[in-house]
């Protein structure tokens, strides 16, 4: 009874598996699914193939242990050809053989606790961080229309209550109950090496599983086309944008230009400006002293004036005064008594009066004489005293235009001190127009490296998108289209499948158990059980 539910609860698995991928079989019609059994490392065990035929009961390859799985009757086997006698089987006849034979795929599985490479079984109740390193790589050995096409999912879970902590990048983890079931997977004609780590405690883990099912587009030839259409359009607009912001540079480079000369101007003129400003300077101090100078004058003219003023007054007095002297002088000289007197005693017997009338007589003389020079210093003082009249007179047009000249002056002043201040405004503003300049040149100067720098994030961009296009390319070649005929493992050449998909699978880890005595019926239950256990 144990023997009739087992292989009732694989075909009903076995049909599904089957059924799931491609379309109803048709008459004349198989499938082959291949068990591969691994040891803990991914070695290659032992190859079970279960195949379902419908139709004709005919099938090839090369098999040991054939057993059928449906029906009672033994087959006939010829060489590589397998014949069943069967007339009908409802829901198709299955039956499964022993092969040898290369896989699509190789895998390697390491184990390592605590950084230190262990035995699988060792595992088995340990404790610490664990660290599997799990390899997968197309088998150049197969035969390739065997392996074209076929895509790796790697399959293992682990419950929580032995293993928390898990890392395992690359896969995608999904949370079941108390399991977290880890899938990796394996692109068409790729490799895959991937890493998982865990704490563990009182370690215990189900085999790892291993499916291989054909990579097909499936319906997706057409959204790839317009996926790569659409990253040439993207590449092409890539290349534009370049182009566009390569003219964007070279316009900030002119820009550069036309600044730079702006801000040398700039700088020219400050320059320049302080050299007005400095001459200004010199010229407000020349100024200053020109007017000091003019005021003093000024203040000294007015002195000069009040005195010709004063001369003029009394040069009359000074000219009326020697006229009245010339006149005494004159009238005294031509005085004809006493002159005779002076003459009559000057022969006097006595010594001191001839010597008095001589000296009289000298005396006539010289007054006659000095009256003549009075005569003429009085002309001169007359005519000295009309010219200082007439300086005078003069005098007051000179000291009132140095008066203006003066008050001329400080307005000169005052006008040249605002020309100073708006030019001093003038020169401030340049000098903040030209610092801001500066500032803007010292900000902009860098755009070109900027821009280049975006120029290149631009080109790289469209490195990666050819990348990405290349990359689905060359992913999509080790595609099969939906249509591409299954290629039998058992028989590359003679038999025609509707499909063909592969199970791999490692022995559990596990502490063992005490082992039960064998029996007939456990023996022939054991291939079954471990079929049935690959899905619970």
């Amino acid at each position: 009874m144990k023997l009739k539910r087992t292989a009732a609860v694989l075909l009903a698995l076995l049909g599904a598996l089957s059924a799931a991928p491609s379309p109803a079989l048709a008459a004349g019609t198989k499938s082959e699914t291949v068990y591969a059994l691994l040891d803990h490392y991914g070695n290659v065990s032992a190859i079970y193939v279960v195949n379902r035929l419908s139709g004709e009961y005919t099938d090839y390859g090369r098999y040991t242990d054939i057993i059928n799985l449906s029906t009672p009757s033994a087959p006939v086997v010829e060489g590589d050809k397998i014949t069943f006698p069967d007339k009908y089987v409802e829901g198709g006849l299955y039956y499964q053989g022993t092969a040898k034979g290369e896989l699509p795929f190789l895998f390697s599985v390491e184990y390592y606790l605590d950084g230190k490479r262990i035995e699988a079984d060792k595992l088995a109740g340990a404790s610490g961080r664990l660290k599997m390193q799990i390899r997968g790589d197309v088998n150049s050995a197969c035969d390739e229309r065997v392996r074209a096409g076929y895509m790796a999912q790697i399959s293992l879970s682990l419950k929580q209550s032995v293993a928390d902590d898990i890392s395992a990048p690359g896969a995608s983890t999904v949370i079941a109950g108390n399991a977290a079931n880890i899938s990796y997977t394996i692109l068409p004609g790729k490799s895959g090496d991937f890493t998982l780590e865990a704490d563990i405690r009182d370690f215990k883990m189900d085999g790892i599983v291993i499916t291989l099912l054909k990579g097909t587009i499936s319906g997706f030839g057409d959204a790839i086309d317009e996926t790569k259409k659409g990253l040439d359009d993207m590449a092409g607009g890539a290349d534009e944008m370049a182009e566009g912001t390569e003219d964007l540079k070279d316009g900030i480079k002119s820009l550069l230009g036309g600044l730079y000369k702006l801000k040398s101007g700039l700088l020219s003129i400050v320059s320049s400006g302080a050299d007005i400003a400095k001459g200004m300077g010199t010229f407000s101090a020349g100024l200053k002293d020109y007017t000091d100078g003019v005021g003093g004058l000024a203040a000294a003219s007015e002195n000069i004036k009040q005195g010709l003023e004063r001369l003029s007054s009394n040069a009359d007095g000074v000219s009326g005064g020697v006229a009245q002297i010339d006149g005494a002088l004159r009238s005294l000289s031509s005085n004809a008594d006493l002159r005779s007197l002076a003459e009559s005693l000057s022969s006097s017997d006595d010594p001191s009066v001839r010597a008095l009338a001589q000296g009289a007589l000298q005396t006539l003389n010289s007054l006659g004489g000095l009256s003549g020079g009075l005569g003429q210093a009085s002309a001169a003082v007359n005519e000295f005293a009309s010219g200082v009249k007439q300086i005078a007179s003069q005098y007051g047009g000179f000291d009132a235009g140095l008066k203006s000249a003066a008050d001329g002056g400080a307005q000169l002043i005052e006008g040249f001190r605002g020309i100073a201040d708006g030019f001093s405004s003038y020169l401030s503003g340049i000098k903040k127009c030209s610092n801001g300049m500066g500032s803007l040149y010292s900000s902009v100067k860098g755009l070109p490296d900027d821009v280049q720098r975006l120029i290149d994030g631009q080109l790289e961009f469209k490195d990666g998108i050819l990348d990405a296009k290349k990359e689905i390319t060359q992913r999509m070649e080790n595609f099969v289209p939906d249509d591409s005929p299954a290629v039998s493992f058992a028989s590359p050449d003679k038999n025609r499948p509707q499909s063909v998909q592969y199970i791999l699978k490692t022995p559990e880890i596990a502490v063992p158990k005490q082992a039960a005595a064998d029996t007939e019926e456990k023996k022939q239950e054991d291939f079954f059980t471990r079929l049935v256990n690959l899905f619970r």
